[in-house]
């Protein structure tokens, strides 16, 4: 579902479910978004502003926005929506998600997955200070997310690049409602 190397947005209800159509319009005008990928479905080429609403940290990066003769591998735009409601996306490089309230490693990350897997809404408790949440509630340091819909901005190494406030307030105003990221790298 997920490529190899992603910068994934959400909102962090993970019940929170957009208007996917009105949204991709909002980004196209933002310029965020350009033409649609013919290849994949739900996919959109990086518009005429994303370098400057996806910054791209170091020195001088290589960033190709378009497909290539040599077929390399460019940033290019999804739209994720999956179909059985909430998902947890890790990955393997996930860190070990620590608690909202005291900040502890609430536990390993596979006994969350393994736990989420068995029952999405598993109440999950501190060891240290006794807080108790749903696997959303924890703070997975930007390795991990929950939610029924997702951005996907494709071939991004994990802290090579950060959404801009300016794209985190468009889409704060588009839906109602903040939103968080995630890296993806496997």
């Amino acid at each position: 579902m997920i490529k190899n190397k992603s910068l994934i947005l959400h909102p962090p209800d993970c019940h929170e479910l957009p208007d996917a159509k009105a949204l991709q319009h909002a980004l196209h005008q933002l310029r965020f978004i350009d033409a649609p990928l013919d290849k994949e479905a739900n996919s959109y080429l990086a518009g005429d502003d994303f370098l400057q609403l996806i910054i791209f940290l170091g020195c001088s990066p290589s960033v190709e926005l378009a497909p290539t003769e040599e077929d390399k591998p460019f940033c290019y735009i999804r739209f994720l929506q999956p179909e059985n409601g909430p998902l947890l996306i890790t990955s393997k490089h996930t860190n070990n998600p620590r608690c909202s309230s005291c900040r502890k490693e609430i536990s390993s990350k596979t006994d969350v997955v393994a736990q989420w897997q068995k029952e999405k809404d598993v109440q999950l408790s501190c060891p240290e200070c006794g807080f108790t949440g749903k696997a959303q509630d924890l703070n997975w340091r930007h390795s991990a997310g929950v939610a029924s819909f997702f951005i996907e901005v494709n071939n991004v190494f994990p802290n090579e690049a950060v959404p801009s406030d300016e794209l985190m307030s468009a889409l704060r105003k588009m839906t109602g409602s903040e939103w968080d990221y995630f890296y993806y790298h496997d």
